[in-house]
């Protein structure tokens, strides 16, 4: 087997035990496009395949639609997978725990904006900062985007995912969970 398609068939398992993530992610990009009045010509939520999942849409008429719509899923999963996560920490262990620590970890994994994203969020802002000098912060936006991307999708979530469970952790139990955790979600 070749790196390459190792590589896929590792993306393409990721995506599939990951599904929750890659649903909401493009349920976010449709919502915003709905919201930003953007007509949307196609949806897949999940497919066996590359990408997991995409939302076709018109090119957003402003660079603030533009915005609202490639970020929408980092916002939508960020606060999803933590208030999942805070559940998950304050609920007793047991089988539920390790369902929502897989929820919340398959929903953080998927925040990031994808590549596709940060282009049509650039491709925009090009096109409109000579009207509005406002979009000038959009092109380091643009940058983080594609840093995230450097090392992989997967590692950058990964750590996101893990970071969001920490901070959801430091939220709701203060520093003492770090030292003296009471379960083994406590240490997940």
């Amino acid at each position: 087997m070749t790196q390459f398609s190792a590589a896929i068939s590792f993306g393409w398992l990721v995506s599939l035990l990951t599904f929750p993530g890659v649903m909401l992610h493009e349920w976010a990009h449709m919502i915003s496009c709905r919201l930003a009045r953007v007509h949307v010509y196609r949806v897949r939520y999940f497919r066996l395949g590359s990408p997991a999942g995409y939302v076709e849409h018109e090119m957003p008429h402003s660079f603030w639609h533009a915005l609202l719509i490639s970020t929408a899923p980092f916002l939508v999963n960020t606060i999803v997978a933590f208030c999942i996560y805070l559940a998950l920490i304050w609920l007793p262990y047991g089988t539920l725990t390790y369902i929502l620590f897989w929820l919340g970890f398959s929903i953080a994994l998927h925040s990031f904006p994808s590549r596709e994203d940060g282009e049509n969020l650039r491709l925009v802002a090009r096109r409109t900062w000579k009207r509005n000098p406002l979009v000038l912060p959009a092109f380091p936006l643009v940058w983080l985007i594609r840093l995230a991307h450097l090392p992989g999708t997967f590692i950058s979530g990964l750590v996101y995912a893990v970071c969001l469970f920490l901070l959801a952790a430091l939220v709701l139990r203060g520093p003492m969970f770090f030292l003296f955790p009471q379960t083994l979600t406590d240490i997940v």
